[in-house]
C-alpha cells in the first residue's frame, strides 16, 4: 500500500472522516476521526504499519473522490473550451484570444477568482474536502459560465454598453457570493456534529409526523442489528407503510451527512445506521442471549 491508496481509505470530509468498520479494526483506529492532528496521526498510523515513513502533512492524499476544488476547475476548463470552440467555429461573433489566454492560465485563474468569493477565513485548498451535491454542482456551473461572460464581454466590450458591462460583472461576483454560501453552510452543517435537527426533517418531509414518529422510535430501540465483516455492527430498519417511506426519502440527503444509508427497494426503503450506542445495544442484546443459552444448557 501507497500513500495515494491510503489517502483513499481516509477521505477528508469538511474536517471530519469516516473510516469503515474493517479498516479501523485493522489499523486499531477511531471510526469517526475529526480535526487535523487525529486524521494524521491515523494516517501515518497506516503507512508505519506499511513500512512508510510518515508524513508531516498527507492531508494532500486525502482528498475526496468527487470535490469542489476539482469539480470548480473542471467547470471552468469545460465552459471556456466550449466557448472557444464556437467562436472559432463561427457560431459566436469576436476572437477567441482572451478565451485561450484563460485557459493557459486556468488554475491561476480558477484560484484567484474562488478565493475572491470565499470569506478570508476559509482556505482555498479546503475545497478538496467539500462535497459537490446538486445543488453545489449547479451553482458552480452557473459561477464559470458568468465568468466566461464576463471575459467574453471585456475582450469585445466596444459592443457593449457600459451600463451592460457593469451588469456582466455584477451578475459574476453575485454568483460566486452564492457558490461560497453553499461552500460556507456546508461545512457550518458538518461541524454542528451528529445533532438531528427535528425542525429540518419536518420541513424536509412536509411536516409528517407519522413518519417522524415511526423514525423515532427506530432510533431509541432499533428492530433489527446485525453485524458483517464489512459494515461492522450496524442497526436496520425496513419499512412498507407510505407514510414512514416517504419521511426517510424525502431526507435522505440529509440524513446521509449523519451516517444514515437509505436504500429504495422494491416495495420497501431500507435504512441502516451505526453509532456507539448500536454497538452497546449488539453487546447488551448478545450478553442477554449468552446468558439465556447458559440457563437452558444448566437445565439439560
Amino acid at each position: 500500500m501507497d500513500y495515494k491508496q491510503i489517502g483513499r481509505l481516509l477521505q477528508i470530509d469538511r474536517g471530519h472522516v469516516n473510516v469503515k468498520p474493517d479498516i479501523a479494526k485493522e489499523y486499531g483506529l477511531d471510526r469517526d476521526l475529526k480535526g487535523d492532528k487525529a486524521i494524521i496521526s491515523a494516517f501515518n498510523k497506516i503507512a508505519e504499519s506499511e513500512d512508510l515513513r510518515p508524513l508531516r502533512d498527507p492531508k494532500g492524499y486525502m482528498a475526496l473522490d468527487v470535490n469542489a476544488y476539482d469539480y470548480l476547475k473542471g467547470q471552468y476548463r469545460a465552459t471556456y473550451e466550449k466557448m472557444r470552440d464556437d467562436i472559432e467555429s463561427g457560431m459566436m461573433a469576436g476572437g477567441s484570444y482572451g478565451i485561450v489566454a484563460i485557459l493557459s492560465n486556468l488554475d491561476g485563474v480558477v484560484r484567484k477568482d474562488a478565493r475572491n468569493a470565499l470569506p478570508k477565513n476559509f482556505k482555498y485548498s479546503e475545497l478538496h474536502f467539500t462535497p459537490v451535491d446538486e445543488g453545489l454542482k449547479t451553482q458552480i456551473a452557473d459561477f464559470a459560465h458568468k465568468r466566461a461572460n464576463l471575459t467574453f464581454a471585456y475582450m469585445n466590450k466596444r459592443s457593449f454598453e457600459k451600463e451592460r458591462l457593469v451588469q456582466i460583472r455584477q451578475d459574476f461576483i453575485d454568483s460566486g457570493a452564492k457558490f461560497a454560501d453553499l461552500v460556507t453552510d456546508s461545512w457550518k452543517h458538518k461541524e454542528k456534529g451528529n445533532v438531528l435537527s427535528i425542525k429540518t426533517l419536518l420541513k424536509n418531509s412536509h411536516n409528517n409526523q407519522e413518519g417522524f414518529d415511526a423514525f423515532k422510535r427506530e432510533l431509541s430501540d432499533p428492530d433489527t442489528i446485525k453485524k458483517d465483516n464489512e459494515n461492522g455492527i450496524y442497526a436496520q430498519y425496513t419499512t412498507k407503510t407510505m407514510p414512514e417511506a416517504k419521511f426517510l426519502l424525502s431526507n435522505k440527503k440529509y440524513l446521509k451527512d449523519f451516517g444514515f444509508d437509505i436504500k429504495k427497494g422494491r416495495g420497501n426503503v431500507t435504512m441502516s445506521w451505526s453509532s456507539p450506542s448500536i454497538d452497546k445495544k449488539y453487546k447488551a442484546r448478545n450478553l442477554n442471549l449468552d446468558g439465556l443459552n447458559m440457563q437452558k444448557s444448566s437445565q439439560l
